[in-house]
């Protein structure tokens, strides 16, 4: 299990509504595998992590892909590239 900061790097529409989220992350990005989940935080955000399946790994980066179904995933979504998540 990590404990990081990691950047988020891009943000692409691939559906209506439906997002992927690519996260440079090397030390998760050699240990897990699509399918898999990672808990996610952002500031300000809501209290506890949130939850999402990893879509894709590669190099240093991780993809979650996500859809907008609340307050919390909303403001993930408003993140631009170059902010932080945890």
């Amino acid at each position: 299990m990590f404990l990081l900061n990691a950047q988020l790097v891009a943000r692409r529409e691939v559906a209506r509504g439906m997002f992927v989220l690519s996260i440079e992350a090397p030390q998760v990005a050699e240990s897990v595998r699509a399918g898999q989940f990672v808990n996610l935080g952002w500031t300000p955000g809501p209290l506890l992590r949130r939850p999402f399946s990893v879509y894709r790994t590669g190099g240093d980066r991780i993809e979650v892909i996500l859809k907008a179904v609340g307050a919390g995933t909303a403001q993930l979504l408003a993140m631009a590239p170059g902010d932080m998540l945890s």
